[in-house]
């Protein structure tokens, strides 16, 4: 019997180290929203759990910096800077070799954003660096925007474009003050170089098609040649009118009034096989107008891989081939109507072949955030008064907008601050979920 006594006193025993110990595990890791942080690391790696559950290390030079990591993997790069604000590292999809790795540190403090392109080697010790530049908000009549393009595993080109008031017929509009094209190469050391400097003066319009590529690929990378004449049989008219108009986003001038369009007709020109054929409406704070025109096809590029969305779901359905089609828009409003004018510049469309030989709209990475579509980029001219306005709009997002204009975290919803210009109604909608708000938004202006 004591026996017995004692073997349950000895269980219990056990039994309570046990779940002290498991109690000392659990109080060891903290997990906030799917991020596992591991007090014990000695690297300071994060393991993220994605939506497939698979495992993604973050690296600690990566994401927003604490002042230790910051002097810690980039030491003295901010030395000279006085007031520091937010510090994060975005890692940038180059694979120069050798294990090294390449990352753009942003200064931001909301108005600015300074750049700084890196590289660390595999103990994640500083390599190298490059300042790259200061983007800045519109303010006292000027603007700084930079953006990237990866072109392959060690080169990277950075468009920085300075924009100010230029004086046209006498009255003084924004557009390009001066742009600059940096192409950068990273060699398997990671020595990073510049390759080119190229410093011109563009139309606005122009300026505007040479830094939108970037986020438009989602870093998909394209073949050099273009193939235009391989295509001249196939139809794309049928991808511009595949999105709901109610989210086809653009603004019209530089306050980024809402402007909204619908493309109605489309045929392919059976004389001419890369031009297009268009009639359609835009609206524009209540005022509708028809406009004719024509999307002229100048260039088809596929993507060096395929893509097949999340999961690879779409690995088994055929797809022949990828890409992206460039193209010239004008459209004419009715001269007759008020506050009428012309609609023209460059058009981005991603497109796939499928199993059945026949161009579709290319939706695979919908879920991606900045995902976008049908980018119309270029400038609205008045037929009266010949003033122009940067004029822009796409499938799910304003391209080449305002830095502060956007501030959704993955999908659109407009800054307060641009409700008084036509955006209002969309986030009561979209954003709240306003269903008499909605109902405004749903309707068929164009009929």
């Amino acid at each position: 019997m004591k026996k017995l006594i004692y073997i349950t006193i000895f269980s219990l025993i056990f039994i309570c180290c046990n779940s002290n110990k498991k109690e000392n595990i659990d109080k060891d890791s903290l997990k906030v929203n799917s991020v596992l942080i591991d007090k014990d690391s000695s690297n300071d790696n994060l393991i993220k759990i994605d939506s497939t559950n698979k495992e993604v290390t973050i690296l600690p030079i990566h994401g927003e910096l604490n002042r230790v990591n910051l002097v810690k993997y980039y030491p003295k790069i901010t030395d000279t800077i006085k007031d520091l604000r937010i510090i994060r590292s975005e890692k940038l999809n180059l694979k120069p070799g050798n294990g090294i790795l390449v990352s753009l540190l942003h200064h931001n403090t909301g108005t600015f954003d300074q750049m700084i392109i890196c590289t660390h080697d595999k103990s994640l010790d500083l390599i190298d660096k490059l300042y790259i530049g200061k983007a800045t908000d519109f303010d006292n009549g000027k603007s700084h925007t930079i953006e990237y393009l990866v072109i392959n595993n060690n080169e990277i080109v950075f468009n920085q474009v300075d924009w100010g008031f230029v004086k046209k017929d006498n009255e003084e509009e924004i557009d390009t003050v001066k742009y600059e094209r940096f192409n950068i190469k990273i060699n398997n050391n990671g020595i990073i170089k510049t390759e080119q400097k190229e410093v011109s003066i563009l139309p606005i319009h122009e300026e505007l098609n040479r830094v939108n590529l970037a986020k438009f690929l989602l870093e998909s990378e394209l073949k050099p040649e273009n193939i235009l004449d391989n295509y001249n049989h196939f139809n794309f008219s049928n991808i511009w009118t595949q999105t709901e108009n109610n989210n086809v986003l653009g603004v019209i001038g530089k306050e980024h009034q809402r402007i909204q369009i619908k493309l109605i007709s489309i045929m392919k020109n059976k004389n001419y096989p890369n031009e297009y054929l268009v009639s359609g409406k835009s609206y524009v704070k209540g005022i509708i107008c028809d406009f004719k025109g024509n999307i002229m096809l100048t260039e088809i590029k596929e993507v060096k891989k395929l893509h097949f969305g999340v999961d690879d779901q779409y690995a088994d359905k055929g797809i022949k081939s990828q890409g992206i089609l460039i193209a010239d828009y004008e459209f004419h409003e009715n001269s007759e109507q008020k506050h009428s004018g012309v609609f023209k510049g460059k058009l981005y469309s991603k497109w796939y072949v499928n199993s059945k030989n026949q161009i579709e709209y290319d939706n695979i990475e919908f879920v991606s955030d900045g995902y976008t579509n049908n980018v119309f980029v270029g400038i609205w001219q008045s037929h009266t008064t010949k003033k122009e306005k940067i004029c822009n709009w796409a499938d799910y997002s304003v391209p080449n907008a305002n830095r502060d204009f956007n501030i959704g975290a993955g999908e659109f919803s407009p800054n307060e601050k641009y409700y008084n210009k036509g955006w209002e109604n969309y986030s009561k909608a979209f954003v709240f979920g306003d269903e008499k708000a909605k109902k405004e938004e749903l309707k068929k202006w164009w009929k």
